[in-house]
């Protein structure tokens, strides 16, 4: 039977043999594709190989960039001691990143984690630990709560005070004092969620309790940052990175983003890094479209639409790159895709630097298509719009006839429905555990 430390070692190994098998596949694809335009293939052949070079490549940046992220999140580690939860069921220790990744049980004040909780979530009417009966009301709620919060659970007393502070849940009422008293008791405790709102607090001011302290509550932030919040290490992150109240210092922002995105969970942290991936400035990072996609689609999968926008250009700058600037093959065709981001983006984002950018891509790409048909290449005549699908608004035509047997030809694979939700469009790679 092989030790923890053999496994591990053993891991590894794989992990460089995945590496350098890819390394060599991409070079025999390389190869094939000038073979390929040496004997001027056709496109629809090319296009094959092209698309697996693209996938290869993509999967190898995603592994050496795992690499890169559990390498400072190892580092980081060596000098911030982390809160650790052990959940009673697995038995495995759980890092407390976000207020989801424990699931607590005030009679007995022990947790379980995400997995455990999925597993039995909507099963229990008792606590899994000490058999308890659970809550069937607020006010017993608010009695086991307040009970673990005395008796010293650093959650309770953080949940608590969450309570206390917004006044929307359980019945219990805004109560400012309280709530500063008991975010206080678990920031003692070095709770990442209590400091991560002490800090808010001090940046914005608490009426009646406490005034605006913008010192302190960066002081808070880091240090909820340090011991493992997901949402103070992207906050810190994007103020690194903007300058925002403290010295503009990309190397830390680029540092606090990764670690809030170490378990694929990152929003404005997975954004931050697209935006380092993606713009062309080496100070950081050396400009990557493979994982700016994946960060984009992270952060626009964990709620931050202004990313649709950027995770648009992305692909369109990828699929040039790609096809050799032949973006619309039909079967290999991004443009409905990127026009579906795009316009998702606009509607739903907030940023207007990103807005305008969206909007651009659209009136070119929009411009563009319909005056030439997608099928025949046919060019329409001066001052006439061929019609788009009906589908994905992303495909023009200059007959029913066109539409139709471009439909078989492969644009059945390539449509996108406009009205289709995000989340069922987004890419789901796994290459970095997203």
């Amino acid at each position: 039977m092989s030790s923890l430390a053999e496994d591990i070692q053993q891991l590894e190994l794989n992990k460089e043999d995945n590496i350098q098998q890819l390394h060599k596949d991409i070079e025999a694809e390389k190869r094939t594709l000038a073979q390929l335009n040496k004997n001027r293939a056709k496109l629809s052949v090319k296009a094959v190989h092209q698309k697996l070079l693209g996938d290869k490549d993509e999967e190898l940046q995603c592994i050496i960039e795992k690499q890169r992220v559990d390498a400072v999140v190892s580092e980081h580690e060596k000098y911030h001691t982390q809160v650790i939860e052990t959940c009673p069921l697995c038995l495995d220790d759980v890092k407390v990143t976000a207020p989801g990744s424990i699931t607590f049980f005030f009679c007995c004040g022990k947790g379980t984690c995400h997995e455990c909780t999925k597993e039995v979530g909507g099963k229990l009417d008792s606590c899994p630990m000490c058999r308890a009966p659970l809550p069937n009301s607020d006010k017993q709620y608010v009695s086991l709560l307040k009970k673990a919060a005395k008796n010293g659970s650093a959650y309770a007393q953080m949940k608590l005070g969450w309570l206390y502070l917004d006044g929307t849940q359980q019945g219990i009422p805004i109560n400012h004092k309280e709530a500063f008293k008991w975010l206080n008791l678990a920031g003692d405790q070095q709770y990442p969620g209590a400091l991560a709102k002490l800090g808010e607090i001090y940046d914005d001011g608490l009426n009646g309790v406490v005034n605006k302290q913008p010192r302190k509550a960066f002081e808070l932030i880091k240090k909820a940052a340090d011991v493992g919040d997901a949402c103070a290490q992207e906050n810190l992150g994007h103020m690194y990175m903007l300058g925002q109240g403290i010295e503009t210092d990309m190397a830390k922002g680029a540092l606090y983003a990764t670690l809030s995105c170490c378990e694929g969970r990152g929003r404005l942290g997975a954004h931050t890094l697209g935006m380092f991936y993606y713009l062309d400035d080496a100070s950081v990072f050396e400009k990557n479209l493979y994982r700016a996609k994946y960060y984009f689609e992270m952060a626009a999968r964990n709620g931050y639409p202004d990313s649709l926008g950027f995770l648009a250009n992305v692909l369109f700058d990828i699929r040039k790159q790609q096809y050799d600037g032949s973006i619309a093959m039909v079967g290999y065709n991004s443009i409905p895709k990127i026009l579906y981001y795009a316009r998702k983006g606009t509607a739903n984002g907030h940023g207007p630097t990103s807005k305008k950018m969206n909007l651009q891509l659209v009136k070119q790409l929009e411009q563009q298509g319909q005056k030439t048909c997608d099928n025949c290449i046919k060019e329409a005549n001066a001052g006439q719009n061929f019609n788009h699908c009906a589908s994905c608004k992303a495909a023009w035509y200059c007959s029913r006839e066109c539409q139709r047997k471009h439909w078989m030809k492969g644009h059945k694979l390539d449509c996108i429905k406009h009205d289709t939700p995000v989340e069922k469009v987004l890419g789901h790679s796994t290459y970095l555990g997203g």
